[in-house]
């Protein structure tokens, strides 16, 4: 009985001792998880610090240039900008000769919002940006402006806006860096193509090209009324064996004659405004197999759109009548890569 007993002890203790090495064995398993995990979000942790770091130090260049719409005709202004550190940025605006604005706002999460005010003319005149870094030059969004002497100006208006850096960038010798020297070479695009349809001419435009045309050519003499609408269309001109080209082109010379204000529907080529017969919905994108120039992939073609959100802002009250099969005979057939909805870009 009494050994019986001793076994009955010795059995009970050996449980116990491994219950408390099973015990202590977990515990040490638990442990050593918390640890990793520990470990795991510090790296984690630093990895974001790091990547935080990086997105912050990201500062502005100091020279832009702007482009906006204001009362149906597209704007450039030249900005200077000093990064002040932590985020604070200050600058001057110029808008011509005619104006100067002072700048100041915050720049953070590559989002720049900002505050300007008038130092020149129209003393009264401020307004307010938020613009979003889309690629190293190029930064995308809306400003918001006012002049509170004037009566007929006494709303706030608002408008796409854009800040484009770098030479190759200019607003003045091309739109984008793939375009800056297409001009200049003997090429088959917009001007002189016979897959592309002539520009069309927004009311503003067409009074200005005439502005400077000699005093006998009349608008109807370069262009002609779309329908029962207030714009135009550019009429083609025949160079006997070269073929049609662009009124404003000079085949012999291989430029257009008025490129410094050439209208939005040639600043925009290959870009366009495309409607989807399917959906009904206006679509943003590009010609991919009419442009002569070798352009970028569809993830730098989207940066460029960008550039053309004021543009577009312009065409957009006459989108239905520039997607007329009158209008638009050739380029209705051509290959065209979507992009954006036309409401969701510019808005």
């Amino acid at each position: 009985m009494e050994n019986n007993i001793k076994i009955i002890i010795a059995v009970i203790s050996l449980i116990v001792a491994i219950i408390g090495l099973l015990t202590a064995y977990l515990h040490w398993r638990k442990e050593k998880k918390e640890f990793k995990n520990e470990e795991t979000n510090l790296n984690s942790g630093n990895d974001k610090a790091s990547n935080n770091s990086d997105y912050n130090n990201i500062i502005l260049k100091p020279k832009y240039t702007s482009l906006f719409a204001e009362k149906g005709e597209l704007h450039s202004e030249t900005i200077n900008i000093t990064n002040k550190g932590d985020g604070e940025i200050e600058g001057e605006v110029y808008l011509g000769t005619n104006n100067t604005y002072h700048l100041t706002g915050t720049f953070k999460n590559r989002v720049l919002t900002g505050e300007f005010t008038s130092m020149g003319q129209y003393v009264d005149e401020r307004g307010t940006i938020n613009l979003k870094l889309i690629s190293e030059n190029i930064l995308s969004g809306f400003c918001s402006f006012s002049k509170t002497s004037k009566v007929d100006d006494d709303q706030i208006r608002m408008s796409p806006y854009v800040w484009i850096a770098g030479k190759d960038e200019s607003l003045i010798s091309g739109t984008y860096e793939f375009c800056t020297e297409c001009h200049n070479q003997r090429k088959k695009c917009c001007c002189a193509s016979p897959d592309v349809d002539m520009p069309v001419l927004l009311p503003s435009e067409a009074r200005k090209i005439q502005s400077i045309s000699p005093r006998h050519q009349r608008m109807r003499d370069f262009s002609r009324n779309i329908g029962n609408t207030t714009i135009r269309q550019i009429i083609a001109k025949d160079s006997g064996l070269n073929g049609q080209h662009c009124h404003f082109y000079d085949y012999n010379e291989n430029r257009c004659k008025i490129y410094d204000m050439r209208p939005v529907d040639c600043r925009l080529f290959p870009f366009d405004i495309k409607l989807d017969p399917n959906t009904n919905e206006y679509w943003v994108g590009y010609y991919n197999d009419l442009c002569d120039r070798h352009l970028p992939d569809i993830s730098i073609m989207r940066q460029y759109a960008h550039i053309l959100r004021p543009q577009l802002f312009l065409l957009f009250p006459y989108a239905n009548t520039i997607n007329n099969k009158e209008v638009c005979t050739h380029l209705s057939e051509a290959t065209f890569e979507s992009l954006y909805k036309l409401d969701q870009f510019i808005f």
